[in-house]
């Protein structure tokens, strides 16, 4: 009795005490976790903002630099010193010619002296330059030791035709940056390169000592592509680190703090929680001991008395207890008595009754314990399946049905407490089973059961079922698509379908892909949400829409890809293909999975589990049309997403070309074969107003102009490229143009021309003043009465006058071109 007393003081504080246990600590240690998380996606983010702008500015200047590729290396030194400006972003930017070699150079203002040391250089080592060339994009290196600043730094290779733009960019300001981040106490943050070196430290003094880190366990598992939080030894002490990669460069951020101070709070709690308990404990048995020494004398009286009638003596007469409860609960228990002898005699005739019964019915009706040994098992049924019930009774259920999995899990199910309805399999025919678990008066577990011989019910009711459906899945399918409904509301439904059919509790229908390498691999279309946890609920929320992606063919559904052959199995975890399930997951009792064929193509396959009777092959004959149907149906849709995918391609090349020939700032026109202007720029139409769709003849009233206009259209359209200055008049101007026409052909026949006007009036001008001066200069040396000549540096005559010629007596040609010696 003391320890009954006790123990409600005792059992608040255990369940407070499992509570922190069970979801304080795993709240605590997500909460660690969510942390961590978003202070490395914090830096994460801000180096990928840093990288990524300096990246957008290289970028803009190798598009800049693309048009201009051939120009001398005088010619990129001030755009490129502009750019490195104060070197807070760029320590150098280099342009490297095709063998290696360093073409021009731009630096920070203070380090321009070592401009002509830098040209020197040889940059074939830096193997960034090769990758970069080999796959003609932009390729960021590892981390390096700049030879320029003396500062950690990165570069990030731009093809640019033959040549590459290579920015050198500082990144030693990163551990300024995270030394300054909010952070709780004892948080460590480190930026970590795909070497495993460090590269950025909150403790600023470590940073830049290129010290590694690559052995840490939780490091060396994100540098694999593992990221998840754990527990790490560095420096004498236990820490919680959370990795976050940054994708652009491989790197890693990692953010950690002691574990100590981790799990302060919660040991702060626990002792709390200790030492309560240990007050509770000591009142409670105080408490107790008064208490039980009042109640022991009656309640031994009253206990021999019940013991007497649990013998069956109820004749027994009840004395009176001092104790008015005990006193009441005894005139109950003789009641209580009385009715039991009753009762043991309704009990008698109701037995006979139901044996006569369950001897008659075709079901078998059993009963097992806590351990699985059946205690009863009885019913005609049991004729069904070659048992009788003294081959039954005293036996375990585990043993009987050994190779049956299915039926011993729920058998495992039942006996700690849950009610279950299943259908199995025994033999060649289908049972249902119901079973449910019962205490009995001393508290041991019993389980009652009922067996219910279903098999040609189900027969029929299955064949029925899948011709309907079948019928009915086709015609939804084809009228979905034919219809232009959303690629996955079709195979939603026909999933739905698929799963009705097959009386199927969950499953796929995904479409085979393929790597590079030619290995295949599943993305579902469709997928039934088997979600268990809220991790799982958050995967498939965020990946199932656009598809998930399967790459591990050592599994049952990787089998049919592998031998694009169905896979049936109804023991999946005996299965040989099989390739497990992670924790958690709904229970795998049978799998079936079938390929879907477009001609000899696979472009597909469907995978559905834990049909009650399992699959076999008539099953697999039976959805066939619908197989058909899938198929036909994800091909379509390829092809489909494939003209899609094309026609937004053309759109985007289109807008490409339209900026481009708007950013033109001369007259930029296109002409059909009729003559007709199919389109001009913005520079076109404020010269000459909107033009499309008119021809020459409809734009001026200048009967020359219209003339040549018409002439150098005609010689396009036959095939040549009319090239040449012209002048006309605008308005009370006299304009030169440098006029540039040339035909487009397809296929040999001239589609049209396209026409360039290039304004030249102010060069024409500038050319014409300069001749009108020359020859102004000519006729004043010519008649100017003294000596008067010209030379160049080798000392050849430019020119001499009337007067030194005659003079000398020479003439013209004599002395022009000539030195002195001749």
């Amino acid at each position: 009795m003391a320890l009954r007393l006790v123990l409600p003081g005792i059992v608040p504080l255990a369940i407070v005490a499992a509570l922190v246990l069970g979801i304080l600590l795993p709240q605590l240690h997500a909460g660690i976790e969510l942390r961590h998380q978003a202070l490395a996606r914090a830096v994460a983010g801000q180096v990928e903002t840093h990288l990524q702008g300096a990246g957008r500015e290289l970028r803009s200047v190798a598009a800049d630099f693309g048009n201009r590729s051939n120009y001398p290396a005088s010619f990129w030194l001030a755009p490129l010193d502009a750019h490195a400006g104060s070197g807070e972003v760029f320590a150098a930017i280099y342009i490297v010619d095709a063998d290696d070699s360093v073409l021009a150079v731009g630096l920070p203002e203070s380090q321009r002296g070592q401009r002509a040391d830098l040209l020197q250089l040889d940059l074939s080592a830096w193997s960034s330059l090769q990758t970069a060339r080999q796959n003609r994009q932009a390729t960021w290196s590892a981390t390096f030791l700049s030879t320029v600043s003396g500062r950690l730094a990165v570069t990030l290779a731009i093809p640019m035709d033959s040549r590459l733009l290579v920015g050198e960019i500082a990144i030693d300001q990163l551990s300024k940056f995270i030394a300054h981040m909010p952070a709780g106490s004892g948080m460590t943050t480190m930026i970590v390169d795909r070497r495993g070196q460090v590269i950025a430290h909150s403790q600023i003094e470590l940073s830049g000592q290129q010290f590694s880190v690559g052995d840490l366990s939780i490091v060396r598992d994100a540098l694999q592509g593992r990221f998840a939080t754990g527990s790490f030894e560095w420096g004498g002490e236990t820490y919680v680190g959370t990795p976050v990669g940054i994708s652009q460069l491989d790197w890693i951020v990692v953010v950690a703090q002691p574990r100590s101070e981790t799990l302060q709070p919660v040991l702060s709690a626990l002792w709390a929680l200790t030492a309560g308990a240990l007050v509770a404990v000591l009142l409670a048995i105080a408490v107790a001991l008064l208490l039980s020494r009042a109640f022991a004398r009656g309640i031994d009286r009253y206990a021999a008395h019940a013991h007497a009638i649990a013998e069956g003596n109820y004749a027994q007469p009840w004395e009176t207890f001092d104790i008015r409860e005990i006193d009441a609960l005894s005139g109950d228990l003789e009641r209580m008595s009385l009715a039991i002898r009753q009762r043991e005699r309704d009990l008698a005739a109701s037995e006979a009754r139901y044996r006569s019964l369950i001897s008659s019915l075709p079901v078998v009706i059993f009963q097992f314990d806590e351990r699985g040994r059946f205690t009863l098992c009885e019913g005609k049924g049991l004729e069904r399946v070659g048992r009788k019930t003294g081959n039954v009774v005293g036996r375990s259920v585990f043993d009987l049905f050994r190779d049956s999995s299915a039926v011993c899990a729920h058998a495992r199910r039942a006996i700690t407490g849950e009610a279950m309805r299943f259908a199995t399999p025994i033999g060649s025919l289908l049972f249902e089973v119901y079973l449910n678990p019962l205490r009995d008066r001393d508290g041991d577990l019993q389980v009652t059961g009922v067996a219910v011989d279903i098999t040609e019910r189900e027969k029929a009711a299955s064949s029925l079922r899948v011709s309907h459906g079948l019928l009915d899945a086709i015609s939804h399918a084809q009228s979905l698509y034919i219809t232009g409904a959303d690629p996955q509301a079709i195979f939603d439904g026909m999933l739905s379908a698929l799963l009705e059919m097959t009386a199927s509790e969950y499953g796929f229908i995904g479409e085979v892909l393929h790597e590079a390498d030619g290995t295949p691999y599943l993305k579902t279309q469709a997928i039934t949400n088997i979600a268990w946890d809220e991790t799982t609920r958050a995967f498939y929320a965020a990946t199932a829409p656009a598809g998930m992606e399967f790459r591990n063919l050592d599994t049952l559904f990787g089998a049919v890809m592998r031998s694009a052959q169905p896979v049936l199995t109804n023991d999946p975890a005996n299965d040989p293909r099989r390739g497990g399930i992670p924790p958690g997951h709904p229970a795998l009792n049978a799998f079936m999975g079938l390929p879907l064929f477009r001609g000899s193509e696979l472009v597909g396959m469907i995978g559905v589990a834990n049909r009650p009777m399992g699959y076999d092959e008539e099953m697999v004959v039976h959805l066939q049309p619908f197989l058909h149907t899938c198929a036909s149906v994800t091909q379509a849709i390829r092809e489909n997403q494939q003209r899609h995918l094309v026609a937004e391609a053309l759109r985007e090349s289109e807008v490409r070309l339209r900026t481009a020939i708007e950013s033109i700032p001369f007259d930029f026109f296109l002409i059909d074969a009729s003559g007709r202007y199919l389109l001009q720029n913005s520079a076109s139409r404020r010269n000459w107003g909107d033009v499309v769709g008119k021809r020459p003849e409809d734009l001026t009233t200048d009967a020359a102009l219209l003339a040549l206009w018409q002439s150098n259209n005609r010689r396009a359209l036959a095939g040549e490229i009319v090239d040449e200055e012209s002048r006309f008049g605008v308005g009370k101007d006299e304009r030169f143009v440098h006029n540039i026409i040339a035909p487009i052909t397809d296929g040999g026949r001239t589609r049209g021309i396209v026409g360039l006007n290039i304004d030249v009036t102010d060069r024409k001008r500038m050319e014409e003043g300069l001749l009108d001066s020359e020859e102004r200069f000519r006729l004043f040396m010519h008649h100017f009465p003294g000596l008067a000549y010209i030379k160049d540096a080798d000392g050849r005559t430019l020119f001499a006058n009337h007067g030194l010629r005659s003079h000398l007596d020479l003439s013209h040609d004599d002395m022009v071109g000539k030195t002195d010696r001749g």
